[in-house]
């Protein structure tokens, strides 16, 4: 779930593909708590699960790169 920037819109999604949007309208503008925002995108969970395993993967790889590097240099 996510508020647009100016607190008027919430966002919802689910794993099956839905979107509900829904109109914030009890609120007057500019009456809100400091909210941190982020940018995210929304995937299946199965999806975002296997990108987590590439990602770290990738990392496992690269550290591994970087160590042999610094040992042709030494």
């Amino acid at each position: 779930m996510v508020l647009n920037y100016e607190h008027t819109m919430l966002f919802s999604g689910s794993e099956d593909g839905s979107l509900a949007v829904m109109i914030i309208a009890d609120r007057p503008k500019g009456t809100h708590k400091d909210v941190s925002f982020i940018k995210e995108v929304l995937v299946q969970g199965k999806w975002y699960r296997q990108l987590e395993e590439e990602i770290k993967l990738t990392q496992d790889e690269l550290e591994e790169r970087k160590r042999d590097s610094t040992n042709r240099i030494n």
